[in-house]
C-alpha cells in the first residue's frame, strides 16, 4: 500500500488533532498555565518489530538503536494534574540480518537494511503534582518520518501512528527537573515510491533532564 492510499479523513483528522494540540501549546496565553518547561531526552529503543500488516511474511526483528530528541510542555493552572506536550525524537532501528518464512514456509535469510526513524508527537498527559516526585502517563498521536534503505536504493514514508509513555520526575530545584520515561509507539509505514507496508512497533526507555518556568 502506497502512502497516498491512506485514507484522507484519517489524515486530515490526525493534522486536526496536531494542529490543536500545537496552538494550546504555543498560542495560548502563559499566564493561563502554572508550568512550562522544556526539555533534551536520551535513551535506546529494545525490542522493535517490523511486520508484515498482510502476514504473509514472518516479522522482522529490528535493531536496539540510540534515541535522542526534545520536548516541551505546559501543566494547566486551574487543572494541575493535566498538561499538553509535544516531542520530537530519532533512532535507528536498523533491519536485522534474519530469517525469514513467507506463509509458514522458509524462505531463506535476508541481508539487513536501513532504517530511520523520526517522531513528531503531541500528547496529553496526567501527573501527580508532588513537590518532589510526579509519576505520569500520557498518550498522543505522532507522525512517523522513516527512511528505509539497502544496497538497491531508498525509499521513505511519512505515517500517522500512536505514542505512549509512562514516567517518573523527579525535581532537584524548583526549576531542574529528572526525569525516566518508557515510550510506546507504533505505526503503520507506507513507503511511497514502493508497494511495502509495514506494521512498525517499539519500545523506548529514555531519560532527561528539563528546564521549568
Amino acid at each position: 500500500m502506497r502512502h497516498s492510499d491512506v485514507p484522507s479523513h484519517v489524515r486530515v483528522q490526525v493534522t486536526r488533532i496536531l494542529i490543536g494540540l500545537c496552538s494550546v501549546l504555543f498560542l495560548h496565553p502563559l499566564n493561563a498555565f502554572a508550568e512550562s518547561y522544556v526539555a533534551g531526552q536520551f535513551g535506546v529503543s529494545v525490542g522493535g518489530t517490523y511486520n508484515d500488516p498482510d502476514n504473509v511474511v514472518s516479522d522482522l526483528a529490528l535493531k536496539s538503536s540510540l534515541v535522542y530528541g526534545a520536548k516541551l510542555g505546559h501543566y494547566l493552572d486551574n487543572l494541575k494534574y493535566f498538561g499538553v506536550e509535544t516531542e520530537a525524537y530519532t533512532l535507528t532501528p536498523d533491519i536485522k540480518q534474519q530469517s525469514v518464512a513467507i506463509n509458514g514456509v522458509p524462505a531463506g535469510t535476508i541481508s539487513g537494511s536501513r532504517l530511520r526513524v523520526t517522531t513528531w508527537a503531541a500528547n496529553v498527559l496526567y501527573r501527580y503534582p508532588g513537590e518532589t516526585f510526579q509519576p505520569y502517563a500520557g498518550v498522543g498521536l505522532g507522525l512517523f518520518f522513516a527512511q528505509s534503505s539497502d544496497n538497491t536504493g531508498s525509499d521513505s514514508s511519512i505515517s500517522p501512528g500512536l505514542n505512549v509513555q509512562a514516567g517518573l520526575r523527579m525535581m532537584v530545584t524548583k526549576q531542574v527537573g529528572l526525569f525516566g520515561e518508557y515510550k510506546f509507539n507504533m505505526s503503520r509505514l507506507n513507503f511511497k515510491d514502493s508497494d511495502e507496508s509495514a506494521q512498525y512497533k517499539a519500545s523506548l526507555f529514555v531519560f532527561g533532564v528539563g528546564y521549568h518556568f
